[in-house]
């Protein structure tokens, strides 16, 4: 029992020891208004011991604080010199160095290593492909995919620029008026989302890849403009010629004026629209311009080469491919019901929407 008492007057001690170091156990729990004094009164003595002793605080709880004021201001940079500024510049210039030929514009150094070269044909230094990365982006300069587009001649481009500044001439009613049309293939691909949410890439289902002539597939063409929707007109995919060969079924002037035009010719006056149309072989033919002349149907002649972007309607094939997709059809049969179907149920609103952006586009294009 001596030992046992013993250790329990040992415990008692050490207990007794350690409330008698501690202060108040109130002030490990202060409020804010006590935190702020704290933050203050370092603020202006800054020293722990006299805040503790002037706000009869533990030196502990000061620091605890102090710590914690401290920790969040951002930390000092260091100073750049001057020949690192200089380096910066340099591969600021080289990133945007551009090369241009028989209209085509290209970058002359593209990638990280091409410019870490170019950096040291100019000014001999030699620096790693990583540092010339920390170089780029202390410019402000990012790495994205460059989209792509067709080559255009320097008489294009400018033909496009003076059809862009006729546009903003115009008044808004008028551009408002355009009716777009075109013609598109549409097939039993599979392209229902680009986009996949998964746990890894191995887990993304891959999206079909053929070739339009191994899967069935159709040529469709129509108008659209804000408040308008044509018909859509659906054309075989093959056609017999005179030896009794199946081929590719192709658009004619002739099938162009009797299947399409004759359908919106009539909607084109009762509204007075504005006709437009791109300088495919059939659209841009004699027999053509002559029927719409002898309709008294206005329509925009100067529509320049390569303007794809400018098409309303071709945003709207897009998403009508987009809506057939998630529809998934098998067969011609299916893929010709599932097209008008959608082609039905899409609201008009989305489709003047597209064909607003026609007007924001002129204005932008310089």
């Amino acid at each position: 029992m001596s030992v046992f008492a013993a250790l329990v007057n040992r415990m008692l001690m050490f207990e007794f020891w350690w409330l008698c170091g501690r202060r108040d156990v109130s002030q490990q729990m202060l409020t804010e208004g006590k935190v702020g004094e704290i933050r203050s009164a370092y603020r202006i003595l800054k020293n722990v011991s006299a805040v503790a002793k002037l706000l009869s605080v533990d030196p502990k709880t000061v620091s605890k604080y102090k710590a914690a004021d401290f920790k969040h201001r951002p930390a000092k940079q260091r100073q750049r010199s001057h020949a690192i500024k200089q380096r910066i510049e340099v591969v600021k210039k080289l990133a945007q160095t551009t090369c241009s030929k028989e209209g085509r514009k290209f970058p002359k150094f593209g990638s990280a290593s091409e410019i870490r070269a170019g950096l040291k044909q100019k000014t001999g230094v030699v620096v790693s492909v990583r540092q010339t990365l920390r170089y780029l982006k202390a410019a402000g300069l990012r790495s994205y995919v460059r989209p792509t587009s067709t080559t255009r001649k320097a008489c294009e481009i400018r033909r496009k620029k003076d059809f862009a500044r006729r546009m903003r001439t115009l008044p808004p009613g008028k551009l408002r008026s355009i009716v777009f049309s075109d013609e598109t293939w549409l097939s039993c691909m599979e392209r229902s989302s680009r986009m996949q949410w998964c746990r890894c890439r191995r887990d993304a289902l891959p999206r079909e890849r053929k070739a339009r002539w191994n899967i069935p597939s159709c040529l469709v063409w129509g108008a659209v403009g804000i408040g308008y929707k044509g018909p859509l007109i659906i054309f075989p995919s093959k056609m017999k010629d005179t030896d009794g060969d199946a081929r590719v079924f192709r658009l004619d002037s002739r099938k162009y004026i009797n299947k399409c035009l004759a359908k919106v010719v009539p909607d084109m006056l009762r509204l007075k629209r504005w006709w437009q149309q791109d300088g495919a072989r059939a659209h841009a033919s004699k027999m053509t311009y002559a029927y719409l002349a002898r309709k008294k149907v206005s329509w925009i002649e100067d529509w320049p080469a390569y303007a794809a972007e400018w098409n309303a309607i071709e945003r709207i094939w897009n998403e009508l491919s987009n809506r057939i997709g998630r529809r998934c059809p098998m067969s011609l049969e299916e893929l010709i019901a599932v097209a008008q179907e959608e082609w039905n149920k899409m609201p008009q609103s989305l489709i003047d929407q597209h064909c607003r952006h026609f007007a924001k586009q002129m204005r932008e294009y310089k």
